[in-house]
């Protein structure tokens, strides 16, 4: 019996199935040999289409699985003078062409990778280059505000920078932010991982560079060792160096707290609950961060936490008579 075949009815997209050695990384010249094509240029920050991770290590794990299956999502190219040019993907082109010089010792055939063509110019690379590696790998925080500045130099603006990359305007501002008030010793624990890129924003707030070097190393010195700091610790570190209030401020909040906590404390409490109140303290603590309350609040607190002892008392006399 014929079995019943039925074509796709569905659009053909515009691939093409390429030798890694055949195709372009701006900035290439820097690779390790097995790593290089005869294509690649030694162009730097000036060329749209260079990435400033293009050097970055390979890992065995990476190669080994593209050898066992080929590169599964396509490389996004564009025409520059003749030349299938890398929009993004260096990485997967890189391991292609490893695995591929591997297999010529070998004498086994070499693979191919499927590239999607891309028709752009100018920041429009850039743009494209952006949203396409922002979606696959998380840069880091230094690497993201040069890429934006970048973008930003050939007139795009923060609304449309922050579509790029995927991030709210707000996000964007902080970034730019981060640029101008940063100073070097943020920005080398940015770099080397202690800061996350929400802490450092919080931190560059502090426009005292004397006071932003001080609170960031009183953060370091908070932590363990190649421990990253919070944003929370740099929200509040930065709001006390600019002679704002931290902690839960507001009365409202304040009010609020103090009401759900009166009112858990009930006359016909049961077991259950008070074994719940025994961590109650420590837990109230924890929520605000004792050492950032508000002054004006430990008042409140001390209020608070004397209530929770005065309950938890209460039922344990109860419950021994």
């Amino acid at each position: 019996m014929t079995a019943n075949r039925r074509a796709f009815d569905f659009a053909r997209g515009n691939l093409w199935s390429i030798d890694p050695m055949d195709l372009c990384i701006i900035g290439g010249k820097c690779l390790p040999t097995d790593e290089r094509g005869p294509l690649d240029t030694d162009h730097g920050l000036e060329h749209d289409l260079y990435d400033e991770r293009v050097g970055e290590a390979l890992t065995e794990e990476f190669v080994n699985s593209v050898d066992a299956h080929g590169v599964d999502t396509p490389i996004l190219i564009v025409k520059l003078d003749d030349v299938a040019t890398v929009i993004a993907g260096r990485k997967r082109v890189r391991a292609a062409r490893v695995v591929n010089a591997r297999r010529k010792k070998a004498g086994e055939p070499p693979i191919k990778v499927d590239c999607k063509l891309k028709r752009a110019t100018g920041s429009g690379l850039l743009a494209a280059m952006i949203t396409e590696n922002e979606a696959r790998t998380d840069d880091g925080l230094l690497t993201k505000i040069e890429k934006l500045k970048r973008l930003m130099n050939r007139g795009v603006s923060v609304e449309d920078a922050a579509v790029h990359f995927s991030v709210s305007v707000t996000t964007v501002k902080g970034w730019l932010a981060f640029e101008d008030h940063a100073t070097v010793e943020t920005k080398a624990a940015a770099r080397g991982g202690r800061l996350s890129a929400s802490a450092a924003a919080e931190l560059t707030k502090i426009a005292d560079p004397d006071k932003q070097r001080e609170k960031l190393a009183e953060m370091i010195g908070s932590v363990g060792s190649g421990e990253k700091v919070s944003a929370r610790a740099a929200r509040a570190a930065s709001r006390v160096a600019r002679g704002k209030a931290v902690g839960v401020a507001d009365k409202k909040t304040q009010k609020k707290l103090l009401h759900v906590v009166q009112g858990a404390s009930h006359p016909n409490i049961s077991e259950k609950g008070a074994a719940w109140w025994e961590g109650a303290e420590e837990m109230l603590k924890l929520v605000l961060g004792e050492d950032d309350v508000d002054p004006r609040l430990r008042g409140k607190l001390d209020e608070a936490v004397s209530l929770i002892k005065t309950e938890k008392r209460a039922v344990s006399k109860k419950a021994a008579s």
